[in-house]
């Protein structure tokens, strides 16, 4: 699948929304072979709930404007089912239009809940997948959250 990439080996996974670049069950079919049973999707839009059981994949929809940032409801109910799926032993992906924004902003959320600061999280961030955390207010949220200490 274009644009998929492992924030952490076999556990948390970000790509653009699955079924933009080739048909919707090929995209679904790869992330199953790769391990990812939990699909987080930020688009307005959830993925089809039938298709992602097809494939053995739950859902889960935080919807998110294009080029604006999670709210830091979202970012708390974001980590709180990486961490599920971590104590499961389940992979995990997420998603918004293109993986970059709102993905990347909620990967780098999860860097700074790891322990990394806002602005090195950013940056790992863009290191792995270049051109996220696109806005200003999205890179502002980043330091909104490591600042409430979550």
């Amino acid at each position: 699948m274009q644009g998929f990439s492992w924030i952490e080996q076999d556990h948390l996974a970000a790509m653009p929304r699955p079924g933009t670049r080739r048909a919707l069950d090929e995209d679904l079919e790869f992330l199953e072979m790769s391990g990812i049973t939990i699909l987080v999707s930020l688009t307005a839009e959830p993925i089809e709930p039938e298709a992602l059981a097809r494939h053995g994949i739950d859902g889960l929809h935080l919807p998110v404007e294009d080029f604006t940032p999670p709210t830091l409801e979202q970012i708390d109910r974001f980590l709180s089912e990486v961490e599920r799926a971590r104590l499961e032993g389940r992979g995990i992906g997420i998603h918004c239009t293109a993986g970059k924004g709102r993905t990347g902003t909620m990967l780098a959320a999860y860097l700074v809940s790891q322990g990394q600061s806002a602005a090195d999280a950013i940056a790992e961030v863009r290191r792995l997948r270049p051109g996220s955390v696109e806005t200003r207010e999205q890179e502002e949220r980043v330091s909104e959250f490591a600042r409430s200490g979550q």
